[in-house]
């Protein structure tokens, strides 16, 4: 997961022209993926179950962030620029998240 997953986030950011120092997973129970003001990226190991659009989802989500490092109308904005069905992979985790955690 972590090799497929460094070069969807690589891809990305670089689509984005934007720049991150690294990439870590933990098994988080509140948060599917973060992003520190150091430009850290931090991922759910969770994610691996999820389907491949939501995973790309979080990791927009996160790499936005690196541009905007707040939840603001300007950062929505740039998340959706690069995935405007964005609001279906959100409606997704807050349905059937739980279920990442069976295992």
């Amino acid at each position: 997961m972590r090799v497929g997953f460094a070069l969807k986030v690589e891809d990305i950011a670089s689509f984005y022209g934007v720049k991150y120092e690294k990439i870590s997973f933990r098994d988080a129970k509140s948060r599917w993926g973060s992003c520190s003001a150091r430009k850290n990226l931090s991922f759910s190991s969770r994610l691996v179950g999820a389907p491949k659009s939501v995973i790309e989802y979080v990791v927009i989500h996160e790499i936005c962030h690196l541009r905007e490092l707040n939840h603001s109308h300007r950062f929505w904005a740039h998340v959706a620029t690069l995935i405007p069905a964005y609001k279906e992979s959100e409606a997704w985790l807050k349905e059937n998240g739980r279920l990442l955690f069976l295992y």
